[in-house]
């Protein structure tokens, strides 16, 4: 046929596996066809999802389910199931020869296939061959994309299913050598967790947690932490002793987790078994004494943080140590929360010279966000904007976009940012990485991350969004059993529904907020939740009655203890709140003050934040002829522009506005092409979203086929036009 020439010609059109799966319109046509209203649209789709558009495996589904209900049984065990199970057996893998049945079934346990994984597992040396002549027949089996020069594949999933089954009939002892032999390749490669998860599939449960006590710790260190949460429950108390660093590795992953009583317990009932026998040596006495003091600033005990951290940090046995270096960095947030700044700078000092020779990536990330939790509060935004900036790119370089450490910078970066009313920029801070810090990073990060994404939500005039956010936060916020932080985002919430005039919803819950325990003093983390975000929602409201006194006692407070943003944002409540008492000349020597304060550093979204009133002060402070403000002429002229323009900086348009292509895509989908934009692989998409690669790609094809385009470039072209 000279078929070369004829394709060189485009006379040829290549018709593949990924062009003949269903997509969700036609897996909806057909099931509806066949089983009726029996099955909603929803339940086709999963199906479809599970049997990846597979036209035969759809009919066998239609004639398995014409006479039983349990549809999300069928799917979940669908290689089991009656005729589909037959044909998969008899027409497919019995006419294969015994040597590629043996292979297959071998190497069914794995996500992922690489020659020389089946190598290793198969004891051959043709496996790459094998694999590519698998693909070409068209036996269920799909190149996938790596992120190294290495050919991967993928089964069809129901394929799989059934190849493990296949695999389990040679008898659990056959299958435990199986995932013993994975665990073996594995930590060759040094992948240690996936190692160590397949020891322990194997039923080698004491070489899983050797592996896991070797090599822990370095995961705590580089912030791979939501990998070491899977053991949770996997480890008993007689196992902990024997292994204490795999213990420790996974008890810093839940304090980071925010899971501070389980923390607690278990400390608890480890320490009572150490009691009765075994000791530990120095250092993981550091590393134990280290957990429990970062618990306990997890679980805002700061009083607690103080008195045992002060004391602990200095017996400390050695300096250069992640568990030094976190254990200062608590401390000092504890200084800072009770105003004692030098002291904190100090503690800081403790963690810079640990950092000098480590590689601990956490640490630096850490560093940083204190360090920008200083500058913010001396009005030094800008100094907080470049440390912020320069950390995260380090921890890109280190981890990767989206690594614990990137998300704990990207969370100061964003808050700076969009103080600084640079929305675009705080936005691409924000970007995926909402999700990693909230699962896991401490609670002042969580809180910032989802507090600006919210608020960037409701410029763009997506209030949904912004709700959505905000309950989401709250849901993490219970897990974690802070009601701080619970009440912050609940306040946030209220205020949001006011803005948008449901002051019925902002009055429902406004009465669902906890009332916070009687006391004579907080610490500045708590008080912005406890002051200043009940007085704003107050003075939405107008309601100003006994706010003044309040005001004038708080930023007195705030002044003497140097906390100087704080001091700020109560000037400018209280200047709304003078304005709304009809002291229109005091309210605006109040702004004034206010604006010679932040101004100067750069601080633009304290001030267009607090609504119309303020902004009408901010405009009659501009127009007044009064030498001290012609100091800053520029930041005013700058600070006038956003509140014409509002929002400055932003290339962004509201979600609403956005092409109307987006329609045809689930929110899985948008939110997949979205980051794809940023230039990322689908590995590192993956990374993002907590989803394999072959998962992303697999979206990736299903948008694609939607919007009728051929590759990522067309697909973020239509869907942002």
């Amino acid at each position: 046929m000279g078929q070369a020439r004829l394709l060189l010609e485009g006379g040829v059109r290549e018709v593949t596996g990924t062009n003949l799966k269903f997509d969700d319109t036609e897996v909806c046509a057909m099931l509806g066809s066949r089983l009726g209203a029996r099955i909603s649209t929803d339940e086709a789709i999963r199906l479809g999802e599970r049997l990846d558009g597979w036209a035969a495996g759809l009919q066998f589904a239609c004639l398995a389910l014409q006479n039983k209900a349990d549809i999300a049984g069928f799917a979940n065990h669908a290689a089991a199931q009656g005729a589909m199970a037959d044909y998969l057996r008899d027409d497919v893998f019995n006419r294969l020869p015994e040597d590629l049945r043996d292979f297959l079934r071998h190497i069914s346990i794995f996500p992922v296939l690489t020659a020389d994984l089946c190598d290793a597992i198969t004891n051959r040396q043709d496996s790459a061959a094998v694999l590519a002549r698998l693909e070409d027949a068209g036996l269920f089996l799909s190149r996938v994309e790596l992120d190294r020069d290495v050919a991967g594949y993928r089964f069809h999933d129901v394929f799989g299913e059934f190849l493990r089954g296949q695999l389990a009939l040679l008898g659990a002892g056959h299958v435990a050598t199986v995932h013993r032999a994975a665990s073996a390749w594995y930590a060759g490669q040094g992948r240690w967790l996936d190692a160590i998860e397949f020891a322990m599939r194997g039923g080698d449960r004491d070489n899983a947690l050797r592996l896991l006590e070797s090599v822990a710790m370095d995961y705590v260190g580089w912030g791979d932490l939501e990998t070491l949460l899977v053991w949770s429950n996997r480890m008993t108390i007689e196992e902990a002793v024997r292994y204490p660093h795999a213990l420790a590795s996974w008890l810093w992953a839940k304090v980071f987790a925010g899971h501070h009583r389980l923390v607690t317990e278990t400390l608890v009932q480890f320490n009572t078994r150490l009691a009765e026998g075994q000791g530990l040596t120095p250092l993981l006495q550091d590393n134990f004494a280290s957990i429990e003091i970062l618990n306990d600033g997890a679980a805002d005990r700061f009083d607690d943080v103080l008195a045992k951290g002060e004391k602990a940090l200095p017996a400390m046995r050695r300096l250069n140590s992640f568990e030094t270096t976190a254990m200062a960095l608590v401390v000092a947030s504890a200084q800072i929360s009770y105003g004692s700044l030098q002291e904190a700078r100090r503690t800081l000092d403790i963690s810079r010279r640990s950092l000098q020779l480590s590689d601990r990536s956490v640490n630096h990330a850490y560093l940083q966000v204190v360090d920008g939790i200083i500058a913010m509060t001396e009005l030094r935004l800008n100094d907080a904007i470049a440390g912020h900036q320069l950390a995260l790119g380090n921890a890109i370089a280190e981890r990767g976009p989206y690594s614990h450490a990137a998300g704990l910078c990207a969370s100061g970066l964003c808050e700076a940012l969009y103080e600084a009313n640079r929305i675009a920029d705080a936005e691409q801070a924000i970007e995926g990485r909402i999700q990693t810090v909230t699962k896991v990073g401490w609670s002042e990060c969580a809180l910032n991350i989802n507090l600006t994404a919210a608020r960037i939500a409701a410029l763009r005039q997506d209030h949904a969004l912004a709700n959505k956010i905000l309950a989401e936060a709250q849901a993490m916020s219970a897990q974690r059993d802070l009601p701080r932080m619970i009440a912050t985002f609940q306040w946030e919430q209220a205020h949001l529904a006011l803005s948008v005039g449901d002051e019925q919803l902002s009055n429902h819950i406004i009465s669902q907020i906890a009332p916070a325990p009687p006391t004579d003093f907080m610490t500045y983390v708590e008080a912005v939740t406890r002051d200043i975000l009940p007085i704003r929602l107050a003075l939405a409201r107008g309601e100003c009655d006994g706010l003044s006194p309040r005001l004038v006692r708080l930023m007195a407070q705030a002044k003497n203890m140097g906390f100087r943003r704080r001091w700020l944002k109560l000037c400018i409540l209280h200047a709304v709140c003078l304005a709304n008492l009809g002291r229109p000349e005091a309210a605006l020597n109040e702004m004034i003050s206010a604006l010679r304060a932040g101004l100067p550093a750069g601080f633009i979204r304290s001030f267009l934040d607090e609504g119309e009133v303020a902004i009408g002060l901010v405009r009659q402070a501009g127009n007044r002829p009064d030498i001290s403000m012609r100091s800053f002429s520029s930041q005013m002229e700058r600070l006038q522009a956003a509140i014409d323009n509002r929002p400055e900086g932003s290339s962004a348009q509201p979600l609403a506005s956005q092409g109307s292509m987006r329609k045809l895509l689930t929110a899985r989908e948008v939110e997949i092409i979205d980051i794809a934009a940023r230039g990322l692989t689908n590995g590192e998409i993956g990374e993002c979203l907590a989803l394999s690669e072959p998962t992303v790609k697999w979206h990736m094809q299903k948008a694609f086929r939607k919007l009728g385009v051929g590759n990522r470039t067309e697909a973020i072209f239509i869907t942002r036009e």
